[in-house]
């Protein structure tokens, strides 16, 4: 969250208090009259004057009341003016009357989110806490609820949170609000439970937004089956083909990859926006279909936008030509009109390239305006995934001297495909150019690991280790897992002995234990793996309920000799994958379950 210094806001620190109660303004007629007047001179003013003659016409104005600093302020706001809001806002507190009401703190509530500055919301809280004994139920569910969106947009969950049970009264809106908070903040599961009460108060008709927010909670979580169920309610109260609700189901179900689905979504809407063909398009499609849905979306007349281009260039790979990439090159450079931007450069570029055209690509590479971290990463990846290593690893070490934020997955690719000599040339040019000993640095010394032990070089491996000031549980499982796939089993059980005994490294996550396991089966060390499971036991629920630490355990048991205990974690997981099932049928035969291993290849053949 970025808080942004203001210094028009420092008298606020002393001058918010709660108003009183007790100190009303008795007008007579003559001045009520005389504010009206004067409130219907400066509203009509507001709308059709600079704001600098508006904010002089304020000040000289006799018979001000709180209508009269909320126009001025609400003026300034339409104009762009936040600190002369405020700095309005601070002068009505100075003054003491008239006092502030919900409409001037819904005012300030949107001066702060648009300055960025949140340090006061607590301050207007506290003051809307002791408004809301004076304003209507109506009114001051209006003011909490943009309260509540304060605390969202500055990412204080918690505290909306807090705002929305404290709600006497609490309406669609409000929940909607709240809804999307937990969304924007990634707590889906917290999100989905917001909407099922809404469902089981039976208070609200639910609309697309509110369909919309938890759509988007499913797709963030990966859950299909309350995501159908949301559909069915989508499906019965008539908002399938609105064009959020619509675009929120299909984004769903192509992130779910259940692209027939998300079709069948997309066809339901009634006018799809360019978002919603974007949302189609980054689906799992073939190069034909993806070229297919562009023209249709053109001859609609929908203009494509950075991703939609972005999206036709990935898929050209699939049944694309090079032509058709050329055309397509062409097409984009007609509709922008302007120079690329990097989003779309950098797909052009991934199609020259994953085509052959060397040339093209980097024609388009070296057109580039602005090319981020981003647009380096994926151009080396894409030299190298297409034979041109020498020139992956000159663009590396080119990012290298520039300071470039290089990925892990960059320097594996490049590695993979280069000898030890030149490993050794790039680890030198690393450990001068990367800034050794920073956390940069050490995140991409687990590559040069992998390549030194897939070598079997075991000493250059655990010297790069060693090299590192502290160590963290990405590098250690880089070197353990290096030496449980070269067969190094029983160094690997060492090190993973010596790395819990390590205070500063934070717990074994699935990978590791999987890594670990594996070594265990491979010199069938059953003790050692008992104690493993039952630290993953002991281990948090994600950790124990993954399948790849699930398998590993059945391998490890299997190869071991602990064949019950295999058959009983086998029939007690929820979820088998292949590699459970083959861990099964190949560790039975080998202690004389024979029989067992073909009724349980019988079992796969038949779920296949």
């Amino acid at each position: 969250m970025k808080v942004l210094p203001s210094p028009t806001l420092q008298p606020l620190m002393c001058c918010i208090s709660p108003p009183n109660p007790g100190a009303t303004h008795v007008s007579t007629g003559t001045s009520a009259s005389l504010a009206t007047r004067t409130n219907i001179f400066l509203s009509s003013a507001a709308k059709s004057k600079p704001i600098d003659h508006v904010l002089r016409l304020f000040h000289l104005l006799p018979g001000r009341d709180t209508v009269t600093w909320n126009t001025a302020i609400s003026a300034c706001l339409r104009h762009c003016r936040v600190d002369t809001a405020l700095r309005l806002f601070v002068d009505m507190l100075v003054a003491s009357f008239p006092a502030p009401d919900a409409i001037t703190i819904r005012l300030v509530l949107r001066a702060f989110s648009e300055a960025n500055d949140s340090r006061l919301l607590p301050q207007i809280h506290a003051y809307v806490l002791k408004l809301q004994e004076q304003l209507p139920p109506s009114e001051l569910t209006v003011l909490h609820t943009c309260l509540l969106n304060s605390y969202r947009i500055f990412g204080y969950v918690q505290l909306a949170h807090k705002v929305f049970c404290g709600m006497p009264d609490q309406d669609v809106v409000t929940f909607t609000s709240m809804l999307a908070g937990y969304v924007e903040d990634g707590r889906h599961v917290e999100a989905l439970r917001i909407f099922q009460g809404m469902v089981d108060s039976g208070r609200f008709r639910l609309n697309e937004h509110v369909y919309s927010c938890a759509l988007r909670a499913c797709a963030g979580n990966s859950a299909l089956s309350d995501a159908q169920q949301i559909h069915a309610h989508v499906l019965k109260s008539g908002v399938a083909s609105d064009v959020f609700t619509g675009t929120s189901l299909v984004d769903l179900y192509v992130k779910c990859d259940e692209m027939e689905y998300a079709r069948r979504a997309f066809l339901g809407i009634s006018e799809p926006s360019v978002v919603s063909w974007n949302a189609l398009m980054a689906g799992k499609l073939d190069g034909v279909e993806e070229i297919m849905l562009f023209g249709r979306m053109r001859s609609l007349g929908v203009v494509p936008d950075h991703m939609t281009f972005a999206n036709v260039l990935r898929a050209c790979g699939d049944g694309v030509g090079t032509e058709e990439v050329r055309q397509l090159h062409g097409i984009v450079m007609k509709m922008m009109e302007v120079k690329l931007d990097t989003f779309v450069s950098i797909a052009l570029f991934e199609a020259y390239i994953d085509h052959g055209c060397f040339n093209e690509a980097q024609n388009v590479f070296s057109e580039m305006v602005q090319k981020d971290d981003v647009a380096y990463n994926l151009a080396i990846q894409g030299y190298n995934r297409n034979g041109h290593a020498i020139e992956a690893a000159c663009l590396f070490l080119e990012c290298l001297k520039m300071g470039k934020e290089l990925r892990e997955v960059t320097l594996s690719s490049i590695l993979k495909e280069v000898g030890l000599h030149s490993g050794r040339q790039l680890h030198a040019m690393i450990s001068k150019f990367g800034c050794s000993g920073s956390g940069h640095y050490n995140f991409l010394l687990g590559p040069l690991i992998r390549m030194y032990l897939d070598h079997h070089v075991l000493d250059d491996a655990l010297c790069v280790f060693e090299e590192v000031h502290q160590q963290d549980l990405a590098l250690w499982t880089s070197l353990i897992s290096g030496f449980s796939r070269i067969g190094e089993s029983e160094a690997a059980l060492k090190l993973y002995v010596r790395m819990v005994t390590e205070e500063s490294v934070e717990p074994p996550n699935h990978y590791m234990f999987s890594a670990v396991l594996s070594s265990c089966a491979q010199i069938a060390a059953l003790e050692e793996g008992k104690q493993i499971h039952a630290q993953v036991i002991k281990s948090d629920h994600k950790v124990k309920c993954d399948t790849y630490v699930a398998s590993s355990l059945l391998h490890m048991y299997a190869k071991s000799g602990h064949v019950g205990e295999a058959i009983r974690l086998f029939e007690k997981m929820p979820k088998r994958d292949l590699a459970s099932w083959n861990a099964m049928i190949s560790g039975l035969p080998q202690h004389g379950f024979a029989e067992r291993a073909i009724e349980t290849f019988q079992e796969l053949v038949k779920l296949k």
